[in-house]
């Protein structure tokens, strides 16, 4: 009888092949600390308690969401390009004895570290302390890696979904309005005094409160709120969203031309763009 000639080539192969090629062996759920440290600096990426990656400068802040996964998918999804080695031995030829990068993986469910050495050709010589061989990965797994903590802090001050907002609370120099929004999906001002407001309004002030993020992060003594206006913030607003009613509170304090803000469980401010404070004026005094 005959067979497709692709059988062949589909059952053709080397014991490389056939092996397990990954590099780490955590699952990435049970990765809850990240140590990360190259020639280029060092960071420490914490889960917490409410299972949300942060950063740890100190003091510990909000991490990215997205790029901290991102560095946990590529730990996942990283695979050998080559074995050199079946076993550790003579480490020092690869260039472990000065590495180019290490990740200390730890969680519930052991540690585990992964070791970058010398390149060679396109890639680097690698190890983890939990997997048997001496191997080579990519030089791009390198380079995604190699963050600062701008890259890795959120940016975001809030980040809930302008159509799951259901009550907005502002208090402000002209004092506190709250405006509530009705299973008809109409808003309404509920204090200082009872009256309709338009919803393109609302969504123009929940959508201006969303896109606040973070232009730069102070570096000169961070946690002392009142240099930067926010030990009495000028505004604090808060959402209320989602069908569990979470809430998100934001401070936001104008120094001189700077805007500062920071969510209320930050222990840092950040600083915003120039027009983010006159923006949210503006769409605040359109809704009177």
């Amino acid at each position: 009888f005959t067979l497709a000639s692709y059988l062949k080539d589909s059952l053709e192969k080397n014991l490389f092949d056939l092996r397990n090629k990954k590099v780490v062996t955590l699952a990435s759920d049970d990765i809850q600390r990240m140590d990360v440290t190259s020639k280029k600096g060092s960071y420490q990426l914490v889960k917490n308690a409410d299972g949300i990656w942060d950063l740890m400068l100190p003091p510990p802040v909000r991490a990215d969401h997205f790029t901290v996964e991102g560095l946990v998918d590529e730990l996942g999804s990283a695979s050998m390009q080559s074995v050199v080695e079946e076993s550790k031995k003579d480490l020092g030829l690869y260039g472990f004895s000065n590495p180019t990068l290490t990740i200390h993986l730890s969680g519930a469910k052991g540690s585990q570290a992964l070791v970058l050495g010398k390149k060679v050709g396109g890639n680097y010589y690698a190890m983890n302390t939990a997997v048997g061989p001496v191997f080579t990965l990519a030089s791009n797994f390198l380079t995604q890696f190699q963050k600062g903590p701008s890259d890795l802090r959120s940016k975001d001050l809030f980040t809930f979904s302008t159509y799951e907002a259901k009550k907005l609370t502002v208090n402000g120099p002209k004092g506190r309005h709250v405006f509530v929004q009705h299973k008809n999906s109409k808003w309404e001002q509920t204090e200082p005094a009872s009256m309709v407001v338009s919803g393109d309004k609302m969504q123009t002030l929940l959508q201006d409160l969303r896109d606040l993020n973070a232009q730069s992060f102070p570096t000169k003594h961070p946690t002392h709120l009142a240099a930067y206006g926010l030990a009495k913030p000028e505004y604090t607003f808060q959402v209320q969203y989602g069908d569990h009613n979470k809430t998100q509170t934001v401070q936001i304090s104008q120094v001189g031309k700077q805007v500062y803000a920071r969510r209320s469980t930050d222990l840092v401010p950040s600083e915003l763009s120039k027009d983010s404070m006159s923006n949210l004026q503006k769409d605040l005094a359109a809704l009177q």
